[in-house]
């Protein structure tokens, strides 16, 4: 729907997007990509972030025609701006969202590969002659709705093709009668557009997810080193790679930097540098969620005694199982001095008890995951609720995909139908115009219509 307005702004003749990738609007392919990964179109989302890295890739490649110019045209101030500009240039926000996004979109493609294109043919055998009779005919007349939809699809692309050409031929006959038919056909008659041999990125697709993410995060870390979402993408991308002692460096690499801590030296076979004062200072009041979550999952994985915990967990698991005795010894001393020497459960409740957590409906929503994490009984239920409700809209983060990942968890872990029903009802009333809160909540046994419970 976006893409329509958006179309009426570019020139035009062909296609509004690829005029948009010509323009290297990168902004709009940013947007477009996070709505297709949004939605599990894989390849559509590579597409679109591949294209601004390719854009970044382009002004580098540029920059070597500007050695020579600035030389003779410029000062030596303005050609050494030149050259930090190339060193500095993938740390731009756009490079930066899209190369982000590229990586969690080959994690995801990973994590749920595609299923089989053909569907399985039934077993027949165990059918009676009237079901096998049935299936046949029901196989048959779904093949041909397949091939009668692949056939109108063909006809309309060809009749709109058609189309566009007789409006550009009208067009290019109007300027001619106008005056200016030389200027119209010099500026776009010698510029078709190129045909695209990959419109939905499945050949992006095709590649190893692994190696690409591999890619992606080094990159962003190389020229972010500090932003908290590369490291969780790179702890994320070396879990799934079967490198734990790469996604404990990584973890280490995310702990606040405020508190003196050591640059890695000696630790560095665990990727961390020694704790402050042994590991007793607190490090929770700067800790980003994301960064908090994925050491729990790698503190719980790590833990022998405790089974369970999601799929973030198992993930965790498989790759420190697969570690040799050496490298468990070294995760073993490395995951002590990241808790600060507590035990998981210890680590969880003193972030959950942290001022700056109650501040905070995103801390506290990662406080109730890990909270239910090391304790899926009632008890952990009981206060992964109590972090979640408590505070209500008075607190920061209070956007409707938090309130909705926060009524998701209401809902499906905690199993709380009274919480989700009322937390669901206060974001109706603050987010009336939303997706996810704009409509009556279907699941509920309340009466539609019913007024707004009070904001939690």
């Amino acid at each position: 729907q976006a893409m329509s307005p958006i179309g009426l702004f570019p020139r035009h003749e062909g296609n509004p997007e690829y005029n948009l990738l010509e323009m290297q609007v990168m902004w709009v392919e940013n947007e477009y990509g996070e709505a297709a990964l949004r939605q599990g179109k894989y390849g559509l989302a590579l597409k679109k972030f591949l294209a601004v890295e390719k854009h970044f890739n382009d002004f580098y490649d540029d920059l070597f025609d500007f050695h020579s110019y600035c030389l003779r045209k410029m000062t030596l101030r303005a050609y050494t701006a030149v050259l930090h500009s190339g060193e500095t240039l993938q740390e731009h926000k756009h490079f930066q969202r899209a190369a982000q996004g590229a990586a969690r979109t080959y994690l995801a493609a990973h994590d749920n590969p595609p299923e089989a294109s053909q569907p399985q043919e039934p077993d027949y055998t165990k059918m009676t002659a009237a079901e096998r009779k049935r299936e046949k005919a029901k196989a048959r007349k779904a093949a041909k709705r397949a091939a009668d939809a692949k056939a109108e699809e063909e006809a309309r692309q060809k009749q709109e093709a058609e189309r566009k050409k007789a409006e550009e031929e009208k067009e290019e006959a109007a300027a001619a009668a106008a005056g200016d038919g030389k200027k119209k056909k010099s500026r776009n008659a010698d510029r078709p557009i190129p045909v695209d041999d990959d419109p939905v990125g499945e050949k992006l697709l095709a590649k190893d997810h692994l190696t690409e993410a591999l890619r992606l995060v080094k990159a962003l870390v190389r020229h972010a080193p500090t932003n908290p979402d590369n490291l969780v993408l790179a702890y994320d991308t070396a879990v799934r790679r079967m490198k734990p002692l790469m996604a404990l460096r990584s973890l280490f690499q995310s702990r606040p930097r405020s508190q003196g801590q050591d640059a890695p030296g000696a630790g560095a076979a665990t990727g961390g540098g020694e704790a402050v004062d042994g590991g007793a200072v607190d490090q929770h009041t700067t800790m980003h969620p994301d960064v908090f979550l994925r050491t729990v999952y790698f503190a719980t994985a790590c833990d022998g005694a405790v089974t369970g915990g999601g799929r973030d967990v198992d993930l965790a698991r498989a790759a420190v199982q697969a570690v040799s005795p050496p490298g468990k010894q070294a995760l073993d001393e490395g995951l002590a001095k990241l808790l600060g020497g507590r035990s998981v459960g210890d680590f969880v409740r003193a972030y959950a008890a942290e001022p700056r957590t109650r501040e905070s409906l995103t801390r506290c929503l990662a406080a109730a995951q890990a909270m239910l994490i090391i304790d899926s009984g009632a008890s952990g239920k009981t206060a992964a609720a109590d972090l979640v409700q408590t505070g209500g809209f008075q607190r920061r983060d209070v956007k409707v995909d938090v309130c909705a990942t926060a009524h998701g968890l209401l809902r499906d872990e905690v199993q709380d139908a009274a919480a989700a029903e009322a937390w669901h009802a206060a974001c109706s009333a603050k987010f009336p115009k939303s997706a996810a809160f704009g409509t009556p909540l279907k699941v509920s046994s309340a009466e539609d219509g019913a007024p707004a419970a009070e904001q939690p």
